[in-house]
């Protein structure tokens, strides 16, 4: 993503600002792996089997017997990494795992390439476009920002309110768009589309206004950089 966001800057195109609704594709994204997975393992939660050919060996199976990897766009490329190395080194890397794992290295669908072409053009127009649809980030985001989970979080973002000069600069630098480490006056203030690449607490002017936690510790801080 970055990258992508590197030629995009080469070639001057401006980015654009993604609506609310887009960004919570993510969580419809989230729900759909887990209504696969329930169908999955519908024999061994109610006793039948939803959809026979979800058993090995039937279409559905092969397909997406592993739902993340059908629309994670790194897949295709890693796919393409070990294509690339030749068999021998193949082997190497694939010589103590087998069945669904050896099948998730080898085996591409055309969801993949779908999904990849359109998040590889999305980026060019919005910045970490897989970034704010990821399911996985949602996923994780479900458990740090949100109760009761948010209270025992380990990493967090910090905010000192008598330091804010409301100057925007953390706003305008967000990747994904988050717009609460501007809006909230002090506190904790990780968002849930937060991807803790920490440009706010870098770009932010004043001195020891944004704060980065790691089990109350602070690991890094914003300094003023102006002098």
């Amino acid at each position: 993503m970055d990258f992508i966001g590197w030629i995009r800057k080469k070639l001057r195109l401006n980015h654009r600002d993604l609506s609310e609704k887009i960004r919570q594709l993510r969580y419809v994204i989230i729900a759909g792996i887990l209504i696969i997975c329930f169908i999955f393992a519908s024999e061994a939660i109610t006793g039948t089997l939803i959809v026979p050919s979800t058993q090995p060996g039937g279409y559905v199976y092969t397909y997406f017997s592993m739902p993340f990897c059908q629309v994670c766009p790194m897949k295709p490329l890693c796919v393409m990494i070990l294509s690339a190395l030749g068999p021998m080194k193949q082997a190497d890397i694939f010589s103590t795992t087998t069945g669904l794992f050896f099948q998730l290295g080898y085996f591409i669908t055309s969801l993949n390439l779908l999904v990849l072409a359109i998040v590889t053009a999305a980026a060019f127009w919005f910045r970490r476009s897989w970034c704010r649809i990821c399911p996985l980030g949602g996923l994780i985001a479900l458990f740090s920002t949100f109760p009761p989970f948010k209270y025992i979080a380990i990493t967090r973002l910090q905010k000192t309110e008598t330091k804010c000069t409301k100057c925007g600069i953390c706003k305008r630098v967000c990747p994904t768009q988050v717009t609460k480490v501007y809006k909230e006056k002090g506190g904790n203030v990780t968002d849930a589309a937060c991807i803790m690449c920490l440009r706010c607490v870098e770009m932010c002017p004043e001195k020891s206004c944004l704060k980065v936690n790691v089990a109350g510790k602070t690991v890094f801080e914003s300094r003023n950089w102006l002098e």
